[in-house]
Protein backbone atom coordinates (compact mmCIF):
# COMPACT_ATOMS: atom_id res chain seq x y z
CA UNK A 1 0.00 0.00 0.00
CA UNK A 2 1.00 3.74 -1.21
CA UNK A 3 -0.05 5.53 2.21
CA UNK A 4 -1.26 8.70 0.04
CA UNK A 5 -1.03 11.95 1.84
CA UNK A 6 -3.18 15.88 0.18
CA UNK A 7 -2.24 19.50 -0.09
CA UNK A 8 -5.69 20.92 -0.28
CA UNK A 9 -8.78 22.24 1.45
CA UNK A 10 -11.11 20.55 3.18
CA UNK A 11 -13.67 20.75 0.41
CA UNK A 12 -11.54 19.36 -1.91
CA UNK A 13 -11.17 16.30 -0.03
CA UNK A 14 -14.24 14.18 -1.64
CA UNK A 15 -13.21 15.10 -5.00
CA UNK A 16 -9.95 12.81 -3.48
CA UNK A 17 -11.73 10.12 -1.96
CA UNK A 18 -13.62 9.09 -4.99
CA UNK A 19 -10.90 9.73 -7.02
CA UNK A 20 -8.43 7.66 -5.08
CA UNK A 21 -10.82 5.12 -3.73
CA UNK A 22 -10.50 3.26 -7.47
CA UNK A 23 -6.86 2.10 -6.94
CA UNK A 24 -6.82 -0.63 -3.98
CA UNK A 25 -2.87 0.13 -4.08
CA UNK A 26 -3.37 3.62 -2.60
CA UNK A 27 -4.67 4.43 1.10
CA UNK A 28 -5.62 7.99 1.80
CA UNK A 29 -3.56 8.65 4.90
CA UNK A 30 -4.97 12.17 4.82
CA UNK A 31 -4.28 16.24 4.42
CA UNK A 32 -3.08 19.44 5.12
CA UNK A 33 -4.81 22.54 4.36
CA UNK A 34 -1.78 25.01 3.34
CA UNK A 35 -4.14 27.98 2.77
CA UNK A 36 -5.87 27.65 6.02
CA UNK A 37 -4.21 30.42 8.72
CA UNK A 38 -4.79 28.41 11.42
CA UNK A 39 -2.19 25.73 10.54
CA UNK A 40 0.66 28.19 10.89
CA UNK A 41 2.31 29.40 14.02
CA UNK A 42 2.58 33.34 15.02
CA UNK A 43 6.52 32.90 13.09
CA UNK A 44 4.89 31.81 9.89
CA UNK A 45 5.75 27.86 10.55
CA UNK A 46 3.44 25.01 9.19
CA UNK A 47 2.41 23.07 11.67
CA UNK A 48 1.20 19.09 11.90
CA UNK A 49 3.96 19.27 8.98
CA UNK A 50 6.15 16.43 10.72
CA UNK A 51 2.85 14.24 11.79
CA UNK A 52 1.71 14.82 7.83
CA UNK A 53 5.14 13.19 6.64
CA UNK A 54 5.40 10.61 9.01
CA UNK A 55 1.91 9.05 8.30
CA UNK A 56 2.95 9.46 4.12
CA UNK A 57 4.69 7.47 1.53
CA UNK A 58 3.15 10.33 -1.36
CA UNK A 59 1.73 13.31 -1.24
CA UNK A 60 -0.55 14.63 -3.66
CA UNK A 61 -0.84 18.28 -4.61
CA UNK A 62 -4.01 19.95 -5.67
CA UNK A 63 -4.30 23.17 -8.32
CA UNK A 64 -6.28 25.21 -6.17
CA UNK A 65 -4.11 25.34 -3.45
CA UNK A 66 -3.03 29.07 -3.66
CA UNK A 67 -0.04 29.24 -1.00
CA UNK A 68 2.44 26.36 -1.33
CA UNK A 69 5.42 26.61 1.07
CA UNK A 70 9.05 26.25 -0.38
CA UNK A 71 10.23 24.37 3.14
CA UNK A 72 7.68 21.80 2.99
CA UNK A 73 8.27 20.73 -1.06
CA UNK A 74 11.96 20.37 -0.33
CA UNK A 75 11.17 18.32 2.59
CA UNK A 76 8.98 16.27 1.20
CA UNK A 77 12.02 15.43 -1.25
CA UNK A 78 14.21 15.33 1.43
CA UNK A 79 12.30 12.82 3.34
CA UNK A 80 11.63 10.34 0.51
CA UNK A 81 8.26 11.37 -0.32
CA UNK A 82 6.64 11.12 -4.27
CA UNK A 83 5.16 14.24 -5.05
CA UNK A 84 2.13 14.18 -8.07
CA UNK A 85 1.24 18.12 -8.52
CA UNK A 86 -1.76 18.70 -10.16
CA UNK A 87 -0.31 21.37 -12.69
CA UNK A 88 2.74 23.51 -13.17
CA UNK A 89 1.99 25.22 -10.05
CA UNK A 90 6.02 26.00 -9.28
CA UNK A 91 7.27 28.95 -11.46
CA UNK A 92 10.60 30.25 -9.45
CA UNK A 93 13.59 28.90 -11.82
CA UNK A 94 16.02 28.90 -8.57
CA UNK A 95 13.38 26.74 -6.70
CA UNK A 96 12.84 24.45 -9.23
CA UNK A 97 16.62 23.57 -10.07
CA UNK A 98 17.29 23.44 -6.24
CA UNK A 99 14.44 20.65 -6.05
CA UNK A 100 15.90 19.26 -9.71
CA UNK A 101 19.08 18.59 -7.37
CA UNK A 102 17.15 17.17 -4.39
CA UNK A 103 15.17 14.91 -6.62
CA UNK A 104 17.81 13.47 -8.25
CA UNK A 105 19.55 12.89 -4.97
CA UNK A 106 16.02 11.18 -3.55
CA UNK A 107 15.24 9.39 -6.34
CA UNK A 108 11.90 9.20 -5.70
CA UNK A 109 8.40 9.98 -8.23
CA UNK A 110 7.93 14.29 -8.87
CA UNK A 111 5.53 14.35 -11.62
CA UNK A 112 3.46 17.03 -12.87
CA UNK A 113 -0.51 16.05 -13.68
CA UNK A 114 -3.25 17.86 -15.34
CA UNK A 115 -0.91 19.66 -18.29
CA UNK A 116 -2.39 20.12 -22.02
CA UNK A 117 -0.49 17.20 -22.94
CA UNK A 118 -1.95 14.79 -20.80
CA UNK A 119 -5.57 15.31 -22.62
CA UNK A 120 -6.94 13.11 -24.94
CA UNK A 121 -7.01 15.36 -27.62
CA UNK A 122 -3.47 16.07 -27.77
CA UNK A 123 -2.45 12.46 -27.37
CA UNK A 124 -4.20 11.51 -30.21
CA UNK A 125 -2.60 14.46 -32.04
CA UNK A 126 0.89 13.99 -30.85
CA UNK A 127 1.85 11.36 -33.09
CA UNK A 128 0.74 13.24 -36.77
CA UNK A 129 2.57 16.49 -35.98
CA UNK A 130 5.87 15.85 -37.74
CA UNK A 131 8.32 18.62 -38.21
CA UNK A 132 5.77 21.38 -38.03
CA UNK A 133 7.17 24.62 -39.56
CA UNK A 134 4.87 27.22 -37.75
CA UNK A 135 2.38 26.79 -34.72
CA UNK A 136 -0.26 29.42 -34.23
CA UNK A 137 -2.13 29.83 -30.98
CA UNK A 138 -5.04 31.77 -30.03
CA UNK A 139 -6.43 31.79 -26.49
CA UNK A 140 -9.45 33.72 -25.14
CA UNK A 141 -8.50 34.92 -21.22
CA UNK A 142 -10.27 36.76 -19.41
CA UNK A 143 -9.10 40.50 -18.30
CA UNK A 144 -5.53 40.71 -17.05
CA UNK A 145 -5.61 40.61 -13.15
CA UNK A 146 -4.11 43.58 -11.93
CA UNK A 147 -1.89 43.05 -8.60
CA UNK A 148 -0.90 40.00 -9.79
CA UNK A 149 0.21 39.70 -13.06
CA UNK A 150 3.06 36.99 -12.74
CA UNK A 151 0.70 34.48 -11.19
CA UNK A 152 -1.37 35.15 -13.99
CA UNK A 153 1.18 35.21 -17.20
CA UNK A 154 2.38 31.84 -15.81
CA UNK A 155 -0.80 29.91 -14.92
CA UNK A 156 -2.16 31.54 -18.74
CA UNK A 157 1.05 30.81 -20.86
CA UNK A 158 2.25 27.21 -19.14
CA UNK A 159 0.18 24.71 -20.61
CA UNK A 160 0.82 26.26 -23.86
CA UNK A 161 4.21 26.63 -23.68
CA UNK A 162 5.03 23.25 -22.96
CA UNK A 163 2.81 22.03 -25.84
CA UNK A 164 5.37 24.23 -28.00
CA UNK A 165 8.47 22.74 -26.94
CA UNK A 166 6.93 19.14 -27.26
CA UNK A 167 5.95 19.43 -30.28
CA UNK A 168 8.71 21.78 -31.99
CA UNK A 169 11.50 19.97 -29.80
CA UNK A 170 13.92 22.00 -30.45
CA UNK A 171 16.18 24.62 -28.03
CA UNK A 172 14.68 28.52 -28.02
CA UNK A 173 16.43 31.00 -29.99
CA UNK A 174 14.53 33.97 -29.44
CA UNK A 175 11.37 35.06 -27.50
CA UNK A 176 9.68 38.50 -28.34
CA UNK A 177 6.45 39.31 -26.84
CA UNK A 178 4.51 42.65 -26.67
CA UNK A 179 1.08 43.87 -25.13
CA UNK A 180 -1.79 45.28 -27.20
CA UNK A 181 -3.70 48.72 -26.16
CA UNK A 182 -6.85 48.71 -27.21
CA UNK A 183 -10.03 49.70 -24.64
CA UNK A 184 -8.00 50.33 -21.37
CA UNK A 185 -4.56 51.33 -20.00
CA UNK A 186 -4.05 47.85 -19.49
CA UNK A 187 -2.76 44.99 -21.93
CA UNK A 188 -6.56 43.21 -24.21
CA UNK A 189 -4.17 41.29 -26.07
CA UNK A 190 -0.69 39.87 -25.64
CA UNK A 191 1.59 38.61 -28.81
CA UNK A 192 4.61 35.96 -27.66
CA UNK A 193 6.89 34.83 -30.91
CA UNK A 194 9.56 32.41 -30.27
CA UNK A 195 11.98 31.22 -32.98
CA UNK A 196 13.89 27.64 -32.39
CA UNK A 197 17.05 26.97 -33.53
CA UNK A 198 15.83 24.56 -36.35
CA UNK A 199 14.15 27.25 -38.19
CA UNK A 200 10.34 26.59 -36.11
CA UNK A 201 8.21 29.12 -34.91
CA UNK A 202 5.61 29.40 -32.14
CA UNK A 203 3.01 32.40 -32.44
CA UNK A 204 0.72 32.82 -29.39
CA UNK A 205 -1.81 35.58 -29.02
CA UNK A 206 -4.17 35.53 -25.89
CA UNK A 207 -6.45 38.11 -23.96
CA UNK A 208 -9.97 39.30 -24.05
CA UNK A 209 -9.59 39.88 -27.76
CA UNK A 210 -10.23 36.55 -29.39
CA UNK A 211 -14.04 36.22 -30.38
CA UNK A 212 -14.47 32.61 -29.14
CA UNK A 213 -14.38 31.00 -25.74
CA UNK A 214 -11.61 28.75 -26.97
CA UNK A 215 -7.64 27.64 -27.13
CA UNK A 216 -7.15 26.74 -30.73
CA UNK A 217 -3.56 26.04 -31.83
CA UNK A 218 -2.54 25.50 -35.83
CA UNK A 219 0.21 23.65 -36.70
CA UNK A 220 1.63 23.89 -39.45
CA UNK A 221 3.91 21.74 -41.19
CA UNK A 222 4.98 21.32 -44.82
CA UNK A 223 2.59 19.96 -46.87
CA UNK A 224 -0.71 19.77 -43.96
CA UNK A 225 -1.91 21.79 -40.93
CA UNK A 226 -3.79 20.69 -38.07
CA UNK A 227 -6.33 22.48 -36.22
CA UNK A 228 -6.59 21.44 -32.76
CA UNK A 229 -9.53 22.99 -30.57
CA UNK A 230 -7.48 22.15 -27.00
CA UNK A 231 -11.03 22.90 -25.12
CA UNK A 232 -13.31 21.44 -27.02
CA UNK A 233 -11.28 18.61 -28.01
CA UNK A 234 -11.35 18.07 -32.02
CA UNK A 235 -8.65 17.78 -34.38
CA UNK A 236 -9.57 18.84 -38.07
CA UNK A 237 -6.65 18.14 -40.81
CA UNK A 238 -5.77 20.10 -43.55
CA UNK A 239 -3.60 18.70 -46.56
CA UNK A 240 -2.96 19.26 -50.07
CA UNK A 241 -5.09 16.16 -52.27
CA UNK A 242 -2.95 13.43 -53.44
CA UNK A 243 -4.29 11.84 -57.22
CA UNK A 244 -7.68 11.50 -56.92
CA UNK A 245 -8.42 9.73 -53.89
CA UNK A 246 -11.95 8.81 -52.51
CA UNK A 247 -13.27 11.20 -50.28
CA UNK A 248 -14.87 9.90 -46.99
CA UNK A 249 -18.40 11.08 -45.96
CA UNK A 250 -16.34 13.39 -43.27
CA UNK A 251 -14.04 14.45 -46.08
CA UNK A 252 -14.51 18.04 -47.24
CA UNK A 253 -12.75 19.60 -50.72
CA UNK A 254 -11.39 23.22 -51.25
CA UNK A 255 -9.57 24.61 -53.77
CA UNK A 256 -6.40 27.63 -52.68
CA UNK A 257 -6.34 30.59 -54.77
CA UNK A 258 -2.88 29.27 -56.00
CA UNK A 259 -5.28 26.19 -57.57
CA UNK A 260 -3.70 23.33 -55.13
CA UNK A 261 -6.21 21.47 -54.18
CA UNK A 262 -6.84 20.58 -50.60
CA UNK A 263 -8.48 18.28 -48.73
CA UNK A 264 -10.18 17.98 -45.33
CA UNK A 265 -10.93 15.83 -42.34
CA UNK A 266 -11.86 15.14 -38.92
CA UNK A 267 -9.42 12.77 -37.12
CA UNK A 268 -10.90 10.47 -34.13
CA UNK A 269 -9.92 11.41 -30.88
CA UNK A 270 -10.16 8.06 -28.13
CA UNK A 271 -11.90 9.75 -24.80
CA UNK A 272 -10.50 9.07 -21.40
CA UNK A 273 -10.35 10.20 -17.94
CA UNK A 274 -6.84 12.15 -17.71
CA UNK A 275 -7.13 12.29 -13.75
CA UNK A 276 -7.28 8.39 -13.42
CA UNK A 277 -5.08 7.89 -16.12
CA UNK A 278 -2.57 10.74 -14.42
CA UNK A 279 -3.20 8.52 -11.35
CA UNK A 280 -2.66 5.01 -12.32
CA UNK A 281 0.99 6.04 -14.35
CA UNK A 282 1.82 7.81 -10.76
CA UNK A 283 1.30 4.29 -9.09
CA UNK A 284 3.10 2.80 -12.30
CA UNK A 285 6.32 4.81 -11.83
CA UNK A 286 6.67 4.47 -8.27
CA UNK A 287 6.24 0.74 -8.31
CA UNK A 288 8.25 0.21 -10.92
CA UNK A 289 10.86 3.12 -11.01
CA UNK A 290 9.96 5.12 -14.11
CA UNK A 291 10.26 8.80 -15.00
CA UNK A 292 7.26 10.72 -15.70
CA UNK A 293 6.29 12.00 -18.89
CA UNK A 294 5.94 15.20 -17.57
CA UNK A 295 8.46 16.44 -14.32
CA UNK A 296 10.72 19.12 -12.82
CA UNK A 297 12.65 19.92 -16.45
CA UNK A 298 9.32 20.64 -17.82
CA UNK A 299 8.40 22.50 -15.44
CA UNK A 300 11.44 24.68 -15.47
CA UNK A 301 11.73 25.17 -19.19
CA UNK A 302 8.33 26.17 -18.97
CA UNK A 303 9.37 28.84 -15.82
CA UNK A 304 11.72 30.05 -18.05
CA UNK A 305 10.07 31.18 -20.97
CA UNK A 306 7.39 32.78 -19.03
CA UNK A 307 10.41 34.89 -17.28
CA UNK A 308 11.39 35.76 -20.43
CA UNK A 309 8.27 36.76 -21.56
CA UNK A 310 7.53 38.71 -18.61
CA UNK A 311 10.97 40.51 -19.39
CA UNK A 312 10.01 41.41 -23.00
CA UNK A 313 6.58 42.66 -21.80
CA UNK A 314 8.38 44.83 -19.11
CA UNK A 315 9.91 46.96 -22.10
CA UNK A 316 6.32 48.24 -23.05
CA UNK A 317 4.30 48.14 -20.01
CA UNK A 318 4.42 48.53 -16.29
CA UNK A 319 2.60 45.77 -14.07
CA UNK A 320 0.76 46.37 -11.71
Amino acid sequence: MIKTGVLASRRRMDHYQQSLGGFSVLDLAGYLDTDDKANFDDNGNLLYARDFLARTDAVIVDRYVSYIPDMLIRQLLRSGKHILMDGFLLSNSDMLQELLDLNQEARVVFQVAGSAYARPVFQAALPLLKEPQLIKLEKYTPSLAVGNFDRWLHFTMCNELDLALRVIRSDVKSVKAKPVFMFSNHPDLINVHLEFHNGSVFQMSFGRIPSEDACVMRVYSRDRFYRIDLDRGSIRECRQKEGEMQLGFELDEWKHPTGTSFEELDRPVAWFDPWKAEIKAFVEHITLDRKPATGLDEMQQVAALVREVKHQLSRNYVFE
